[in-house]
């Protein structure tokens, strides 16, 4: 279903931005217990971090996941956003990611 959003909607690089900037919240120095360091937790989707403005257009690559997590909506937003990424670099040529 990723396969062919990326492919109809030619958003790969948009997905792998998504998942980087969900990702770029970690903060090593934050000891509390998961997920209060942040990280690829699926955060990025909220406010106030959606309209951050380093974050600008991912509120449309959120959009363009939300039928996936319609469709299984066991799996997480943050799964999501890292195997669009993931599946949109393999799509392109780079390496399969696990």
């Amino acid at each position: 279903m990723i396969d062919s959003i990326i492919d109809e909607k030619n958003c790969g690089p948009v997905f792998v931005r998504l998942a980087w900037h969900d990702s770029g919240t970690f903060d090593k120095d934050i000891k509390d217990p998961w997920p209060a360091a942040g990280g690829a937790i699926g955060s990025i989707r909220f406010e106030p971090e959606i309209n951050h403005g380093a974050n600008a257009g991912l509120a449309g690559a959120v959009k363009l996941l939300e039928p996936v997590k319609a469709k299984f909506p066991a799996i997480s937003y943050a799964d999501i956003f890292q195997m669009a990424s993931a599946r949109s670099i393999e799509l392109a040529g780079g390496p399969k990611i696990d």
